[in-house]
This record gives structure tokens, C-alpha cells and sequence, in this order.
């Protein structure tokens, strides 16, 4: 959700909560003040218990439906007094009803201060302690239903503190009742059972006996007590299925000598365990042998061929490199065995660990056996890694593709290679290919390259490969392999695409689609392992199977195929074996970062703009291009860009990516601001040594601090700065009354203009203005105007007087004569200011728009005084036209009138309470959309066409609706409006259509035309006020997504709407520089 709804937002928020802790203090004080406690006391109790009864007698709904609200408001409350009252139930009405009654009061008033401490005070706590919340959070969904029983069960804890502290959790609402009432069932039926006795009780004291209060403790002990059963059923069915032997061979035993199998078996020697590391190739794995190593090793060799291309932009007249690629291959060689050592067998020899060669293979939860010989262990990890995948396609064993594993053989440059898969191996390989002087084509079936990053980043990436000469073949799913030519020397990949199907010949085929877990020949399967769909070991936060002494991390098992995270999860998973049930380490997926070594590189940590959407998370975006850096300027790479994602209102950071030089080197600041809870703002006063490129996210934080420092604290300082240039008394008392206003502007400003403050309505706009606004104004209702005389076709008959208005026309009366092709009046005049404003996006630039005013004026004063007969004698289109316009340009002089304003809601009574002069009567906004667009004309596609000013709204054309062609202007609208993920998008996989709250507020208004749709009238499933709303929606969407939502079976979800304001906001094109002065700020 963009920033300056969420502002609205928050503001609406703080309000709402201020409310909510004014009304209850108000009531909390009442209690005190009254004397409240002095009824909930046991002795008022006691001395009233015959008149209780008494009045019950007579009045028992009454005093049951008194009691009830009673007790729920006392509980809400958290006020002293619940003990009594559970008596008084008691004493009242018996023991099963006065069960009953607390049971349920006590469990809904229990929730609703749960509610309240939540609503009140759950954000800034969790702001304040993120880190920490986090962790009871993640205890809490693990074991909070156990925690929350054994609070409610021991009565020593008071209730009204569990309230309370739950609220700040995140336990569900649902879950938190049904648990209370639950637990505080026992409680209940005790203190009730004792208020049947209330005779024989000397003080509620009396009530709890050793007896009793050891009863609700051994209660309390029940539920650990189910849940060690649980785990004892668990491990019979698991690990208790085999023989555990006498003693084991080694403590833990780690399959697969990768990344994360070395860093496990590392760990465990450092830890003075008895580990054994298994590997049946080469140690060092994937990323040693076929992977990071090699591929970084030929992408150096590859940059500097591309470097050399460059020589000019760095004062050289020529840089000729000469190279064989056998002998370049053979240096990535050279490289494998430089850092081999350090993983070499000899080294982890010395370290302790046993290195045994073999093919393992898992017997049971406590034996493997290795070629034959088996071995016992008492925990094992398997880090076995993965391997490229290979699609299931026709001929794909006759053209015998490479893959990131095979292609290390190569020793002679292939002149045409075909990469099929635009992820980061594939990028990364094509790229370094196509720099040595292969003809390089990449094949990509989703819309972009590096699908999982945002459009707005790959087009970097993708910009720079065209311009190196890769041919990029996008949205096309190859459909078949082949060869042809002679000899069949010619490698074929066949695609299909929305043209049809398409060859594509290379001398080599490079498959580059992921890679595939080596999950399977261990014997997981046989053994009950589970596995993920996609044929991954599942394993917990703790690495754990579902065997609880098998571990699994790496590529094997994680969703993060890189090396770092098999590394972090290899040495968790380590610990966790070794000291089981001790240690708990847990994996943490969060902030995870990853780069593609391309040039530009790209780097990412947390959540892309695209993931947010998705998962309907708001956010704010704040860039910064390359080019504003004055290292990358020097370097020559000032190509790329820091875009950082945040909560809307606060610098927490919700995610980061960066495309450019070093990214992967810069990317980690930002893993250690999400991973400690570092803001913005303390990025941007944080020093970094210049000139640097890490100083790009100082300045991506000097974007966002900008776009948050209030408008109106701004103007104050300026004040005050101009007040201190004046003369020295001036300067003294101008300081002082500055420094007064300022306090007195930041406590009370904002809350007198929330309660007091209306916005106002241009002069020139407001009813019975007009005639003083523009001299000889072109609408006299005498009957001598043009407009007067205008005819439904826009045509003009000739004025009753010609020398009605004497003397020259000034140029303000030239520009509201109506033009003869126009039925609208001064619609050109209109025309120049939707040009000049509005941008492709439909947004408006406001600081333009000052300059437009008079044009704008001039609009708005001629609609004023039109005559209503002649609106009366045009066509349906032309009058639906004529209140659009009026409507999108009344507002945009008010949003004008009154900035500066973040949204059009700071405008009190926008809608309702501002009038505005229309053919000679004060209308509102709300008049003219409800009653004369809707109400009166009845078209509803007008819900597309006006703008309230803010981004929820339909987009604003650069043109005005004109009769003879609203049809199509409204069916782009339409189209436009529905092609926004923001406002309207279907989730095939969720089974959700979303769609924006206009469609929700303005649902029955789409009857008018699109209720008869038999697609969505015939089914039962889709909601009888939703259906029109989905047949106007299904009438502008592609073929598809119209057939999705006439034959599916879905739910609608609506989406928050954005109030912020539509303002224009200029953004970097790849490879631009923003503007001097922001780069300055920043500086």
C-alpha cells in the first residue's frame, strides 16, 4: 500500500486509539470516583444477598441480562472484583446457572480487554521491541495454547494480567477464547460452588485451600503432561520403531561433503564430538567443484574481455586482449585447486573428523551403511546437495545439453549457445559466453529475466545483455529439442509462443532451470522421511525431520539454494544434533540475502515490491539511482540502482535491492540493518567514508527522510531562520514567539484542526461568486451569452444583442466563449490544463498546476454559470461528459485551494460540506456524483472516470470526456483501472479475486446495466450485490481472466483503499540521474 494512504491511515489509527484510552480511563475513574469497588466487595455481598434474591424472584431475565453485562464490563475493565462477583453468581443463581452465566461472561470480557490491549498498544510495542516480541511470538505458536491452560488453570495468577499480556501476542482472538474458557472452567465452577455456601464463608479468602490451590496446580500440569505423551507417541512411531544400539559409533554422522556438510562436521570436531563426514565424489561439492567457484573464477576472465571493449570511457584509445578460451578454461581450473585444500580431506583428517569414501545409504534412524560396511550413529545430518534440473521435453537426450555441473569440460568456445532459463545461472553463464564472442541467445518462459526479482530491477540486467548482443527470447516454453543441418551438427530448441512455434540453432544447448534435490537413493523413503512436493527433505526451524535425530540442511532441503544458507543451517542443525534437547537453534529465513553475479550485479534481501502486493503487505518505496554516486560516476559504473522498501510511516525496513556494481558487497548492510532492527534513520546518520559506493544507501535514506519531514515544520523553520536575519530586538522577540508557535503548533495544531477545521472552496468556485470573480463574465442570464444560444451539437445561434456587453473583451472573457465544435463550455481552456498536469500514469503534477491556475479558473467559473436549459438540450453523453468534468476539475481547484494537503480526507468536508457554484446553484461533490451522475443519469462506468484526488481513485486522463466519444473513453478506463494489481487482481492459485473498495461502496450501483449477466447470476456461490460489479468487471479483461471469473470457484477479498494523494512523483529511468538538487540533499 503506498505511503500516503497508509499516513491517512495512521493518523486515523492514533485517533481512534486515543479514544479508546480516553473512554476507558473515563470509565475506570467513574469506578473509583463512585466508589464502584465498595459494591463488588464481599461484605456488600454478604448484606445483600436477601434482596438479591428478592429481586431475582420477581425480575429474573432482567436480573440475569443485568448481571451478565455487569460482569463483562467489570472484566473488560480489569477492575477488582471479579471473585465477588463469581460468588454472587453463585449465591444468586445456583450452581449450573451461575456457571454458565460467569463461564461465558467472564471468557467474552476477558477478550474484549485482550482486544483493547491489542488495538491500543500491541504496534508500539512491537516497534519498540521487535526483536524480543518476535521470539515470544514464534514460543507462542508453538506451545501458546499450553502456556495460556496452565495460566488459566492456577488461579494464584490474575486473570486480568493474562488479559492484558496476551494482547500484546499475536494468538489469535479465537484460540485465546476458546482456551479461557476452557481453563478458567475449573476456577468457575469452585468459586461459584462456594457462593452457593456464601452463608458459611467468612471472607472469599476462606475459598482457597492448600488443597485446592495444589488441585489447580496439578491441573495446570496436565496439559505438559499431554503433550510429553504426545512426543513419547511420537517417537514410537518414528526413531522408537528400531533397535537402539548399546553404544554408537559416532555422535553425528553428516552425508555429503558441500558447503553445509564441511561446515557441520567443522563444528562438531571444534565441539569435541565424534563425527564422521561422508562424501562419494569430490569434497567440496557443488560450489567447490561446478559452482561458485568455477563460475566466478570465468566471470573475472569474462569482465575483464568487457573492460577492455571500454578502454575509451577511461582515457585509452585501445585495450586489445588477446586469449585462447581452452586456456581460460584451464585458469578456472587452476582457481578449483587453489581453494581445494581448504576443503580437502587431509585438512578435516586433522581436524577430528573421520572422512569416509562411499555411496551411504540410510538402514534405519540409527545405522547407515557405506559400499557394505555399516556404522552407528546417534544423530545424522544429510547435506546432500542438489543437481541441475532437466525438463521433461522431446529430445533432450539427442542434443545433449550442458549444464552448470558439465560444462567445465568445454576447451573450445561454442560460436552459437543456447541458454534455456533466465535465472541467475543462466544470466551469469550467457553473459561470460557472449563476452568471449559466442552469439548467445537466453530463452525465458515467465515475462522477465530473474522472475523472482522486480520488473523495475531486471530491466537493468536486461538493457545491459541486449546491448552486449544476447537476444533475449521471452514469454516462449520450449516444446521440443532436435538437430538438423549436416551431420546434424545443429542443436535445435523448438518454443512455443503466443506467435507460434519458433527454432532456435546453437552449436550447444545450455539447460539452466534450477536445480533438483538429491533426495532421493538414500533410503528417506523407505524409512518414512517426509519430503516437500517439489522433493525436498522437510525439515523445522531447527533442521529437524520428521524423525527427530535426522537432520537435513543445504540445497536438500531448503527453499535458499545457496551456499550461505547451507553454511548458517549446517552449523545450527550441528548444535542442535550434538546437544539435543538442549539446544533449539533456529534457522531464520527472514533476511536472507542473494545475488547474481552478472555485471550489473543484482542483489536482494526480504521482500520485493511485487512479494508485498501479493501478500497485500504495505509498503513505501524509496530510490536512488547509481548515477547520484560519485564513486560509481569515477568508475565508470554509474549504471543501476538502491531501491528499499519500508513499513509506510517508520524507516523499518521491509526489504532492499540493489542493481549495480558490488551489489552483492552492498546488499549486506542491509542484512544487518533487518537482521538487528536497524531503521533508515540510523543508516542516514551513520558516516560512510567518501567517495565510496556504499554511500548509496545513505542517500536511498536521505530519499526516504525527505518524503517524510512535514511540510509544515518546514515552513516554521523558515520563519524562524528569517526572523533571526532581522535586527536584534526583532531577532530576540522573533525567536521567542517562534519558539512559542512552534511548541504551540506541535501539541495543538494538528487535534483543533481534526475537531474545528473545514477546507475552503476557491473564491472564484464558490456559489454567488462568480459575478465579481472575472470581469463581464461570458454567462449573462439575461440571455445574452453564447453559451445561452449553444445548441446539443455544440453549434451557437447568434445573440439577441450583439452591444448587450459593450466596449472590448478582455482576454478572460475570449478564453469562457465556447468553441462552435463543442457542446461544454470553456472545455478547451479545461483541455490545456489535463495536458499540461497529468502524466501517463494518470497522476497530477500540483506544482504545475499553479501555473495552470488561471486556465483552471477559467473552466470552473464558465461551468458556474452556464444555463441548466442548455445542459438540459444536449445529449446523454455530453451532460454524463459535462458532470465528469466538472466533477475531477472542482476538485483539483480544491485540492489546489487548500494544499498542502497528503490526501484529499485533510480537506474537512470535502464532499459534503463544501458547495460549489454549477449552472448557478451550490452544489457538493457528493451531490454531483450521487444524485446527477447516478441518481439522474444512472451510469455507473462513471465510478472509472472521476477522481477524488487520491490513488485509490480511477486514473485522470490528459484529456476531457466529450459525448461523441465517452463510450471508448470509458472502456479504456475501465481497462486501465482493472489492469492495476493495486485495484484489481486474481490469485488462481489462492482461489481469491481482489478487488478494489470502490466496488464494495459502490457495488449496487452497477445494476444499472450489468445485473442480467447470466455468468454470475446463475451461480449460487457469488454474492447477489457482487455479481453486477463482476459482470462489468469481466466485460474489460482478457479472455481468461473473464473465463476465471465467470466458471471458477473463488472468494472475494477487497483491498485497502489509498487515500493518499495523486501526486505526480518523477522516478529515475535505468540509467538516469535524478535531479541535481535531490542529489545535493542527499549529499
Amino acid at each position: 500500500m503506498p505511503a500516503e494512504q497508509q499516513r491517512g491511515c495512521l493518523v486515523q489509527n492514533r485517533l481512534v486509539k486515543a479514544i479508546v484510552v480516553v473512554v476507558v480511563a473515563a470509565l475506570l475513574i467513574a469506578f473509583f470516583v463512585f466508589h464502584g469497588y465498595s459494591y463488588l466487595s464481599f461484605d456488600h455481598l454478604k448484606q445483600g444477598q436477601t434482596s438479591f434474591h428478592a429481586w431475582y424472584a420477581q425480575h429474573p431475565i432482567a436480573t440475569i441480562a443485568g448481571f451478565f453485562g455487569i460482569y463483562v464490563l467489570a472484566t473488560a475493565l480489569s477492575v477488582p472484583g471479579a471473585a465477588v462477583l463469581t460468588l454472587a453468581a453463585g449465591a444468586i443463581f445456583g450452581l449450573w446457572i451461575g456457571v454458565l452465566l460467569v463461564s461465558f461472561a467472564s471468557s467474552i470480557g476477558s477478550s474484549l480487554a485482550f482486544l483493547a490491549s491489542r488495538y491500543v498498544l500491541r504496534d508500539s510495542i512491537e516497534s519498540r521491541f521487535r526483536r524480543r516480541v518476535e521470539t515470544i511470538n514464534a514460543g507462542l505458536r508453538r506451545d501458546g495454547v499450553f502456556y495460556l491452560l496452565t495460566l488459566r488453570l492456577i488461579p494464584a495468577i490474575p486473570f486480568f494480567v493474562v488479559n492484558l499480556v496476551m494482547g500484546l501476542t499475536r494468538m489469535r482472538l479465537v484460540t485465546f477464547y476458546l482456551i479461557s474458557q476452557i481453563g478458567m472452567l475449573a476456577g468457575t465452577i469452585v468459586y461459584v460452588n462456594a457462593g452457593t455456601r456464601l452463608g458459611q464463608l467468612e471472607s472469599a479468602k476462606g475459598i482457597l485451600s492448600l488443597p485446592i490451590i495444589l488441585s489447580f496446580v496439578a491441573l495446570a500440569i496436565v496439559p505438559w503432561i499431554a503433550k510429553a505423551v504426545i512426543a513419547w507417541w511420537h517417537h514410537r512411531r518414528t526413531t522408537g520403531r528400531f533397535p537402539r544400539p548399546q553404544a554408537f559409533d559416532y555422535d553425528l554422522v553428516v552425508i555429503g561433503a558441500g558447503s553445509g556438510g564441511l561446515a557441520a562436521a567443522n563444528l562438531s570436531a571444534a565441539m569435541h564430538a565424534k563425527v564422521a563426514l561422508v562424501e562419494k565424489q569430490a569434497m567440496g561439492g557443488d560450489c567447490l567443484n561446478t559452482g561458485c567457484v568455477p563460475s566466478k573464477a570465468l566471470i573475472r576472465s569474462a569482465n575483464l574481455i568487457a573492460e577492455s571493449k571500454r578502454a575509451r570511457d577511461w582515457g585509452f584509445r585501445s585495450v586489445d586482449v588477446d586469449f585462447n578460451f581452452g586456456e581460460v578454461m584451464e585458469r578456472v581450473q587452476r582457481v578449483i585447486g587453489q581453494v581445494a585444500p581448504r576443503d580437502s580431506r587431509e585438512r578435516y583428517q586433522a581436524m577430528g573428523v573421520d572422512c569416509l569414501q562411499g555411496t551411504a545409504r540410510i538402514a534405519d534412524a540409527y545405522r547407515i551403511d557405506i559400499d557394505g560396511r555399516q556404522i552407528t550413529t546417534r544423530s545424522m545430518l544429510i547435506a546432500t546437495g542438489a543437481h541441475p534440473t532437466l525438463p521433461h521435453v522431446p529430445g533432450i537426450e539427442d542434443v545433449a545439453p550442458l549444464t552448470s555441473d558439465t560444462l567445465w569440460s568445454l576447451r573450445k568456445l561454442p560460436r552459437r549457445l543456447v541458454v534455456v532459463g533466465g535465472g541467475p545461472i543462466g544470466c551469469e553463464l550467457a553473459q561470460c559466453f557472449a563476452r568471449f564472442g559466442s552469439q548467445v541467445t537466453i530463452i525465458q518462459s515467465p515475462g522477465h529475466l530473474l522472475d523472482k526479482e522486480d520488473g523495475d530491477i531486471s530491466v537493468y540486467l536486461e538493457q545491459r545483455l541486449i546491448a552486449e548482443g544476447i537476444r533475449l527470447v521471452m514469454g516462449e516454453q520450449v516444446v521440443r529439442f532436435e538437430r538438423d543441418g549436416l551431420d546434424n551438427v545443429n542443436k535445435v530448441a523448438i518454443t512455443q509462443g503466443e506467435d507460434g512455434q519458433r527454432r532456435i540453432s546453437g552449436d550447444e544447448i545450455l539447460i539452466a532451470l534450477g536445480r533438483t534435490p538429491n533426495a532421493h537413493g538414500l533410503g528417506l523413503d523407505e524409512l518414512g522421511v517426509h519430503m516437500t512436493p517439489k522433493g525436498a527433505i522437510d525439515a523445522d526451524q531447527l533442521q529437524r525431520t520428521n524423525f527427530p535425530n535426522i537432520y537435513a540442511c543445504g540445497d536438500v532441503s531448503s527453499a535458499f539454494q545457496f551456499t550461505h544458507t547451507a553454511g548458517d543451517q549446517a552449523w545450527r542443525a550441528a548444535v542442535n544434533a550434538i546437544l539435543s534437547p538442549l539446544s533449539h537453534q533456529k534457522f531464520d529465513a527472514r533476511c536472507i540475502p542473494w545475488t547474481t553475479f552478472t555485471d550489473p550485479e543484482v542483489a536482494r534481501v526480504g521482500m520485493s515490491e511485487a512479494e508485498a502486493i501479493h501478500r497485500g503487505i504495505p509498503y513505501e518505496v524509496s530510490r536512488c539511482d547509481m548515477a547520484e554516486n560519485d564513486r560509481a560516476v569515477t568508475e565508470g559504473e554509474d549504471y543501476g540502482v538502491v531501491k528499499v522498501l519500508t513499513v509506510p510511516g517508520k524507516d523499518a525496513i521491509l526489504g532492499a535491492s540493489i542493481v549495480g556494481p558490488h551489489a552483492g558487497e552492498l546488499i549486506g548492510e542491509y542484512v544487518l540493518a533487518m537482521k538487528h532492527g536497524i531503521g533508515l534513520n540510523k543508516i542516514l546518520g551513520t558516516i560512510h567514508t567518501y567517495p565510496t559506493l556504499s554511500e548509496a544507501s545513505v542517500r536511498a535514506a536521505g530519499v526516504w527522510k525527505r518524503a517524510h519531514v512535514p511540510a509544515g515544520r518546514l515552513r516554521m523553520v523558515e520563519r524562524y531562520a528569517s526572523i533571526r536575519r532581522s535586527r536584534a530586538k526583532s531577532r530576540l522577540l522573533g525567536g521567542s514567539l517562534a519558539a512559542a508557535l512552534l511548541v504551540g503548533m506541535v501539541l495543538g495544531g494538528c487535534a483543533l484542526k481534526a475537531v474545528t477545521g473545514r477546507g475552503k472552496v476557491p473564491e472564484y468556485a464558490a456559489p454567488n461568486q462568480q459575478s465579481s470573480s472575472v470581469k463581464g463574465s461570458a454567462s449573462d442570464r439575461s440571455g445574452n451569452s453564447d453559451q445561452a444560444n449553444a445548441q446539443p451539437d455544440g453549434t451557437k445561434g447568434q445573440p439577441q444583442d450583439s452591444g448587450a456587453n459593450s466596449g472590448s473583451t478582455s482576454t478572460a472573457d475570449q478564453q469562457l466563449v465556447t468553441s462552435q465544435a463543442d457542446p461544454q463550455p470553456a472545455i478547451g481552456r479545461y483541455a490545456e490544463v489535463l495536458t499540461a498536469v497529468v502524466d501517463d500514469q494518470g497522476l497530477v503534477d500540483y506544482g504545475v498546476l499553479k501555473d495552470q491556475r488561471e486556465a483552471l479558473k477559467a473552466y470552473v467559473v464558465s461551468i458556474g454559470s452556464l444555463d441548466p436549459d442548455v445542459c438540459k438540450a444536449w445529449s446523454r453523453n455530453d451532460q454524463i461528459a459535462f458532470w465528469c468534468n466538472a466533477y475531477n476539475a472542482l476538485t483539483l481547484a480544491t485540492v489546489l485551494e487548500n494544499e498542502p494537503a497528503d490526501s484529499i480526507k485533510d480537506i474537512k468536508g470535502v464532499w459534503t460540506k463544501l458547495k460549489f457554484q454549477v449552472m448557478g446553484t451550490g452544489l457538493t461533490l457528493d451531490q454531483i456524483e450521487k444524485d446527477k451522475l447516478i441518481g439522474e443519469l444512472k451510469d455507473p462506468r462513471i465510478h472509472m472516470a472521476i477522481n477524488c484526488a487520491s490513488m485509490g481513485c480511477a486514473p485522470l486522463r490528459t484529456e476531457p470526456y466529450e459525448g461523441k466519444q465517452l463510450d471508448v473513453q470509458f472502456d479504456d478506463q475501465a481497462r486501465r483501472f482493472l489492469a492495476d494489481p493495486r485495484r484489481f487482481s486474481v490469485d488462481a492459485k489462492a482461489g481469491v479475486v481482489r478487488l478494489s473498495k470502490i466496488f464494495d461502496w459502490f457495488g449496487a450501483d452497477f445494476a444499472n446495466g450489468y445485473a442480467d449477466d447470466p455468468a454470475f447470476t446463475r451461480s449460487a456461490a457469488k454474492k447477489k450485490k457482487e455479481a453486477p460489479a463482476l459482470a462489468f468487471i469481466a466485460r474489460h479483461l482478457k479472455a481468461e481472466d473473464r473465463a476465471y471469473l465467470e466458471t471458477a470457484d473463488y472468494s472475494i477479498s477487497y483491498l485497502k483503499y489509498d487515500w493518499s494523494l495523486n501526486q505526480h512523483r518523477p522516478t529515475s529511468a535505468p540509467g538516469s540521474s535524478e535531479s541535481s538538487a535531490a542529489s545535493d540533499a542527499a549529499k
